[in-house]
């Protein structure tokens, strides 16, 4: 009698070990399964907010202000063609306006361009609605009168450089460079040096 009753306390702790045994596996299968799902959840979400960030990027991109410029001879020398005075109109190619327009414009002359331009915000332009302009107006930084008869002499050319820094209303700040050179045999300016010099964020 006794026996027995040692028997079936032994099954009864055994079953129990193993209900035990099987709840724990069970548990720790609902738990990786959980994980799984949490980290797929958060996979997802992740990838969700950076598509939304690229179609808001490809929407600001698609519709910010780009101000570009496309400069033009008013008056130049009669003797020796050297551009005095030049039109350099500021275009808002964008959907929306850029804010606080501001920036510089120089005619220069040298007898190579510098290794670092200088820049300073000495105009303020205001606000620039989608696809107008602003007229900005230079003439030739000139110290002495004989700097203008060099230019023939290929002693020094005619730079025409400059910045302008806008905001988007999108809150994105932005920059335009540019750097022309006169060719005096079309009497135009072409863009000249590199990304350095010529570049739009």
């Amino acid at each position: 009698m006794y026996n027995s009753a040692v028997n079936i306390q032994t099954w009864i702790s055994i079953v129990s070990a193993v209900v035990a045994i099987v709840s724990a596996v069970f548990a720790g299968l609902r738990t990786r399964e959980a994980s799984r799902a949490r980290q797929a959840a958060e996979r997802n979400a992740a990838a969700a907010e950076e598509s939304a960030k690229t179609a808001r990027e490809a929407l600001e991109v698609g519709r910010r202000a780009w101000i570009t410029v496309q400069p033009k001879i008013v008056h130049s020398d009669s003797s020796t063609s050297v551009p005095l005075r030049v039109e350099l109109p500021l275009h808002n190619g964008g959907d929306t306006p850029g804010l606080n327009v501001r920036g510089d414009v120089r005619l220069s002359l040298w007898p190579c361009l510098p290794a670092e331009l200088r820049f300073e915000d000495a105009r303020d332009f205001g606000a620039l609605g989608p696809k107008d302009r602003v007229m900005a107006v230079v003439n030739l930084d000139l110290d002495c009168r004989d700097d203008v008869e060099r230019v023939p002499k290929k002693e020094l050319f005619t730079y025409l450089w400059g910045r302008v820094r806008y905001r988007d209303v999108f809150g994105q700040e932005h920059e335009t460079a540019w750097t022309y050179i006169h060719d005096r045999q079309s009497d135009q300016f072409l863009v000249w040096a590199g990304e350095q010099y010529n570049y739009s964020t």
